[in-house]
């Protein structure tokens, strides 16, 4: 797994590029020198240390999609009925959070690595990004005026089959 930006290749304290030798404190289980204050450790991501709330964007939208998608492994494999119209609205709806999730991670990992100053990327990252929220939100807009309708159907067949049964 290699994030946006890589790895720190070393263990870097105030003023050097890399730590002595002189180990005295563990920090999160690495033994760092207790008199320098650490500014990054080996094997850290870059990104999570310069930039953590884009970092945990990334990770969130990178966990949401690998989930879904292992959902959709699971279910597929697990030999229920494909022809249960249920089933497969249900496997849509992980098809599409996974999809999204993939993008944002994507658009995330192009921004983060695309150098400052050159606002071409941030602004087809960012025309993407609109258009494919516009495509999901008329997608969901338009599934869901259609179950409200089948709800609808469904509610006033019911009760006027309830009417025929009492007038009869």
């Amino acid at each position: 797994m290699n994030p946006p930006g890589g790895v720190w290749q070393d263990n870097a304290g105030d003023n050097s590029t890399s730590v002595p030798v002189n180990n005295t404190i563990s920090y999160f289980g690495l033994v760092v020198p207790g008199n320098s204050t650490i500014t990054h450790l080996a094997g850290i991501t870059v990104m999570g240390d310069s930039y953590y709330g884009v970092y945990l964007a990334f990770l969130v939208f990178n966990t949401i999609g690998f989930i879904a998608s292992l959902s959709i492994i699971v279910l597929l494999i697990s030999g229920l009925p494909m022809r249960r119209r249920l089933f497969v609205g249900v496997l849509m709806v992980i098809m599409w959070i996974v999809i999204t999730s993939m993008a944002l991670t994507y658009a995330i990992s192009i921004i983060f690595l695309t150098p400052r100053g050159r606002g071409l990327p941030y602004e087809i990252i960012s025309l993407g990004i609109l258009a494919w929220t516009g495509l999901m939100t008329l997608l969901v807009g338009l599934h869901i005026i259609r179950l409200i309708g089948k709800a609808l159907r469904a509610c006033i067949r019911a009760v006027t089959h309830r009417r025929r049964r009492i007038m009869v």
